[in-house]
């Protein structure tokens, strides 16, 4: 479409069939077909927090699942509204989306 959409979260791009990594442990709140998203699966984390994997070529979870941080939970894709073979991935805390930035591993500091 023409509209233009604020673009939250952060796409990594990969191969198609990629291992897609679990972030923390929690549980599966959704894996489904979700429109733009394609192949999409939530993970809630408790405490308000709910990471968000899109664009997969395969979901290797389902609702409800007990996942640790590690699992492998799907596949790199280009489904839904993608260009390019990519995973989508956002953090929400209480529901409101917020940049993944602040969450990822300061390898600089790493012997």
């Amino acid at each position: 479409t023409k509209k233009r959409k604020l673009h939250e979260g952060h796409d990594f791009s990969g191969k198609i069939g990629s291992e897609v990594l679990c972030t923390a442990d929690g549980t599966v709140k959704s894996s489904k077909w979700n429109g733009s998203f394609g192949n999409y699966i939530e993970i809630d984390h408790g405490n308000g927090y709910v990471t968000v994997f899109g664009h997969l070529s395969k979901r290797l979870v389902r609702k409800g699942d007990k996942v640790e941080r590690g699992k492998i939970i799907g596949k790199i894709g280009n489904t839904g509204k993608s260009t390019a073979p990519h995973l989508h991935y956002e953090i929400k805390y209480n529901k409101k989306r917020i940049d993944p930035s602040d969450f990822y591993y300061d390898i600089s500091y790493s012997k």
